[in-house]
């Protein structure tokens, strides 16, 4: 059985808000000047706290405070490792442009999205509530890294220029 999901996102806005049956049932929103985002789905809350700087991972935290899960990226920002007790899941994008990613574990986990800038959908086998969430948080996550890439990399021209 597969249930569809899907998400909007204002352009400049700093909240997903996730629908089932165009019904809201969640939001991820990043806090702003900070390396959290807080996330909430069918009631349940979650913080994800990210960590280090060239080598940055993320805990995932539930409203008790206690460490439910944590993410590790890789350096080609194309792919993650999702651990979630001693389940592992792996996050990846699924074509070249990074409009499509999918999550996958062994034992028959299977998440597919497929998004826009302001809009997406996620088909799913699985209602496991905080997979969903944490895929949405990945795909954010790279986004913004991607951005700051580009920041960085505007600028450096100009520095040594100036240099």
């Amino acid at each position: 059985m597969s249930t569809k999901y899907t998400w909007k996102k204002g352009i400049f806005d700093c909240a997903y808000k996730i629908y089932l049956n165009n019904q809201q049932i969640g939001l991820l929103r990043d806090k702003k000047f900070s390396q959290t985002s807080e996330g909430e789905i069918n009631g349940k809350s979650y913080l994800f706290k990210t960590t280090g700087f060239l080598k940055q991972r993320t805990q995932i935290l539930n409203e008790n405070n206690e460490l439910v899960g944590e993410i590790e990226y890789n350096n080609w920002m194309n792919q993650a490792n999702i651990s979630l007790g001693a389940r592992k899941i792996i996050w990846k994008y699924s074509n070249i442009w990074h409009s499509k990613w999918n999550m996958s574990d062994s034992t028959g986990l299977q998440i597919n999205s497929s998004a826009s800038t302001t809009a997406g959908t996620i088909e799913t086998n699985t209602l496991d509530d905080i997979s969903i969430l944490t895929g949405l948080f990945v795909t954010n996550y790279y986004i913004q890294m991607s951005v700051v890439i580009i920041i960085i990399a505007t600028m450096v021209p100009i520095w040594t220029t100036l240099l």
